[in-house]
């Protein structure tokens, strides 16, 4: 079973779907959710109910509720990059989550590119340190970065017109600011318009590192051959400019002492979906939304500089 905003060609039996607009993903969600609960209602999180309480559920969103809890041993519910882009993501997770308990299901996310797992486990969060531990102090996301038009920005492989979700105002914001520095292993004449300072860096057939994929295996790897020319991995850029800022924690040598300090972080510790994701006030369900809407979706051979260069 699907929700989707195309009805897509797929190579694998689909039970039921429902093909909609990105606004009304919420509603339908709702729907099958509400329909879960009317079985299951002892398992509902608290504030559940009374969000639900106004949605009506259709025939549609019943059969998808029943054969959820009616078909199969293992079951999961997968959020993909089309859900992670959608403004009101906070409640499709929340719906999402209820939905995977309510029948007994595994919640699960389809990451949007590689080493997604592996940034998660090595802190790359504003709120989280490494190994999922909190802090004491929250940084910045990347939308609040963008949105607050800081003076000067450090951009690691990121080509933000064709990696943002909003491409038109992470430029917008980068071509206001004070000091851009780029860490790439390509230029294009986009970055040069916002980049004071275009930095190369090594690909990955051309330093050391570690992948966690999503099943959680890691897998390190050794640089085929070296970087061309002034190009260095991009890690050792930034442990430099740690060095030159007099920061803590840029003493590294190596990548496998990063991987090596990490591991035991890490632990035993299992990826935990099921957490008590808030409750939103209300649902934003605009049902007279008929105008144009944007799908944000991310083509597997664009998800970053290399794969957009494969051919």
């Amino acid at each position: 079973m699907l929700l989707n905003p195309v009805d897509y060609e797929f190579n694998l039996t689909i039970a039921d779907k429902i093909i909609a607009a990105p606004s009304a993903w919420v509603e339908n969600l709702a729907g099958i959710t509400k329909s879960l609960l009317e079985k299951h209602s002892t398992l509902i999180p608290a504030g559940m109910r009374e969000l639900l309480a106004n949605v009506s559920v259709n025939e549609q969103q019943t059969a998808i509720a029943q054969t959820l809890v009616e078909t199969g041993q293992k079951r999961t519910v997968l959020l993909g990059s089309l859900a992670t882009a959608h403004p009101e993501f906070s409640t499709i997770r929340a719906l999402a989550a209820t939905i995977a308990k309510l029948s007994g299901a595994d919640l699960g996310y389809l990451g949007e590119g590689g080493n997604t797992s592996g940034a998660w486990l090595a802190g790359a969060l504003p709120h989280r340190a490494a190994a999922g531990e909190p802090v004491n102090t929250a940084g910045l996301n990347a939308h609040a970065m963008l949105s607050q038009s800081l003076k000067g920005y450090i951009l690691l492989g990121l080509e933000p017109e064709l990696d943002s979700i909003n491409g038109a105002a992470a430029l917008a914001t980068l071509e206001k600011a004070e000091f851009v520095v780029s860490l790439s292993a390509y230029q294009t004449p986009t970055m040069e318009s916002y980049a004071d300072v275009i930095l190369p860096i090594a690909l990955f057939a051309e330093t050391s590192g570690t992948y966690v994929n999503g099943e959680g295996i890691w897998q390190s790897f050794s640089g085929v051959v070296p970087p061309p020319g002034d190009a260095r991995p991009g890690w050792k850029i930034l442990r430099v400019l740690g060095n030159l800022f007099e920061v803590d924690g840029f003493d590294y040598i190596a990548s496998d002492q990063v991987r090596d300090e990490l591991r035991p972080l890490i632990g035993d510790k299992k990826a935990e979906t099921q957490t008590a994701w808030q409750i939103p006030a209300r649902l934003s369900v605009d049902p007279a939304n008929k105008g144009l809407q944007r799908i944000t979706e991310m083509p597997i051979y664009s998800v970053d500089a290399l794969v957009r260069r494969a051919g």
